[in-house]
């Protein structure tokens, strides 16, 4: 079959168009920052909300809500252990998203 489109394709513009992709020293401290993309597993009911992405090596940085933190993590992966994984255009501050 055909390889299939990685979910990064869809949203990687979104970044650029946002200049949040460069990892910078500043993101790290944000007590609330601008989720761009929400990811979730509509099976697992976990969600990913990115505020970063680099496309170079394909790592995203965001919040994860089953465990309740941010972290780095790599969309390639995140591809591999989720086959259901759905995308959400979001573009609202972190605390917005979690009410």
């Amino acid at each position: 079959g055909k390889p299939r489109k990685s979910i990064s394709d869809k949203f990687v513009k979104l970044f650029e168009e946002y200049q949040y992709s460069p990892f910078n020293d500043s993101y790290l401290h944000e007590k609330d920052p601008m989720v761009v993309v929400k990811l979730y597993d509509p099976v697992d009911s976990v969600s990913w909300y990115l505020t970063r992405y680099n496309q170079e090596d394909k790592i995203a940085y965001g919040y994860i809500t089953t465990e309740d933190h941010f972290a780095h993590f790599s969309i390639s992966e995140l591809e591999e252990d989720n086959e259901n994984i759905e995308m959400e255009i979001v573009k609202k501050r972190l605390s917005e998203c979690l009410n």
